[in-house]
């Protein structure tokens, strides 16, 4: 698969050799940035070493030549949780700086990216108030669909979902008026089925990450590839279509595999992939991603993912009967972090948490700790709060917890969900409501 971002590069590379002075700068910027495109993070990196500009004037270049390095580190795992910091911090200066719309417009979307990879709500804070202090007088429509899609995407870390839904289908219009096909718009599409997956709405979420996943792939993308399939595979999951489910869960792991060891992707594409086959009654590839999801623990750099690894090896632990091991994972995950690192395993968190703690006999902790979950139920997913609202009807089953409706509250939460939601949470080992 080789479409018109691969072209160019070849094209860019061949003209080098014959340019020079700014004329060249321009074109090595440009040529690292064709290769981001196509998530070919080494070659766009190698690229920027041959950048060496030497007029002031080439302010704007370096910057987006920096922005650029930033990218292709972090996506190398390169950089360590430190180095991310403070790449985030440069970016926004970055956006800050009035001169380059362009500059901006990039630093923005990086910036966003990095907020969304450190799980740092003060960093999305920081970056989401940095992009809305923007004026985007002046801005094409290219570079103010950029700054649209990273305020949905930093709206979307803080589960703020209407308004990140309607900044991603701002980006969206304008990105097709424009007919563009670039990551800009994969990105766009992945935006609008992850928000709407978010808010149970997951029959809109499907067409939208199915065009992603294709535009990605004619892109060779496997990074944009694996995300667009993965929420493919969540979408069909809950809407209960066990084969489709599979199928997006397979291209999601085999796009995955392009990836840096460690990363959320990879680790949540192998969980996927196992579900997709436990829900099938496939025990061995489930055998094998617990194998694949010890491999991603000890490759990552981030607390956040390793607590989501143990939440995930305690599912399909418990799918395939092993209650024992999914309480050890349970454990491990507590052992982490008192409460959920990532706003989208809240849920799990939650669920986990109170299993275990019935399990050890502990009703009255497993209430104290849902107490405090209930704090963040504004913003939850649909799923999530499902989660939640179940979670405190199990407890109350054991010991009677001062919310005379809880039933009624799992009720409503479940009847946003579709019933395959509703038979996974049993499945999980909560008590539903008749």
């Amino acid at each position: 698969m080789h479409g018109a971002p691969d072209e160019a590069a070849r094209a860019l590379s061949s003209a080098l050799r014959q340019l020079k002075g700014r004329a060249r700068d321009e074109a090595t910027v440009l040529l690292a940035e064709t290769y981001q495109e196509m998530a070919r993070w080494e070659e766009a990196l190698e690229c920027l070493l041959r950048f060496e500009p030497k007029r002031v004037e080439d302010s704007d270049l370096q910057k987006l030549a920096d922005i650029l390095r930033i990218e292709s580190n972090r996506h190398l795992d390169t950089y360590s949780v430190s180095d991310l910091v403070r790449g985030a911090r440069a970016l926004l200066d970055m956006l800050l700086d009035r001169d380059n719309s362009s500059v901006r417009a990039k630093a923005a979307v990086v910036a966003s990216s990095i907020a969304s990879e450190l799980k740092d709500e003060g960093m999305v804070e920081a970056v989401r108030a940095a992009i809305r202090g923007m004026e985007m007088e002046g801005f094409d429509r290219w570079d103010r669909s950029k700054v649209l899609l990273a305020g949905a995407h930093t709206a979307y870390q803080a589960r703020q979902l209407d308004a990140g839904l309607a900044e991603v289908l701002a980006a969206l219009h304008l990105l097709e008026q424009e007919g563009a096909t670039d990551t800009t718009y994969v990105r766009a599409q992945t935006g609008v089925g992850a928000i709407a997956c978010a808010q149970g709405r997951y029959v809109d979420g499907v067409a939208p990450l199915i065009q992603a996943y294709l535009s990605a792939s004619r892109l060779d993308n496997f990074f944009l590839m694996c995300q667009a399939a993965y929420n493919a595979s969540i979408c069909l999951s809950h809407l209960g279509d066990p084969e489709e489910h599979r199928r997006w869960a397979v291209l999601a792991r085999e796009a995955s595999e392009h990836l840096a060891p460690g990363s959320y992707e990879r680790a949540s594409a192998a969980a996927q992939y196992a579900v997709a086959h436990a829900t099938l009654n496939a025990k061995e590839p489930v055998e094998k991603a617990l194998d694949w999801l010890e491999q991603e623990a000890r490759s990552t750099r981030h607390r956040w993912v390793l607590q989501c690894i143990e939440l995930y090896k305690a599912d399909l632990n418990w799918l395939i009967g092993r209650k024992r091991a999914a309480f050890n994972s349970v454990a491990k995950t507590r052992e982490i972090a008192t409460q959920a690192l990532a706003i989208g395993f809240v849920g799990a968190y939650a669920r986990w948490s109170t299993l275990f703690l019935l399990h050890n006999g502990e009703p009255e902790v497993a209430w104290l700790e849902l107490q405090n979950t209930f704090k963040l139920l504004p913003r939850l997913d649909a799923k999530d709060r499902a989660d939640v609202y179940c979670s405190a009807y199990t407890v109350d089953a054991r010991w009677r917890i001062p919310i005379p409706n809880v039933a009624d509250l799992a009720r409503q939460s479940l009847a946003r969900i579709p019933m395959g939601c509703s038979e996974e949470l049993s499945r999980m080992g909560l008590l539903l409501p008749h």
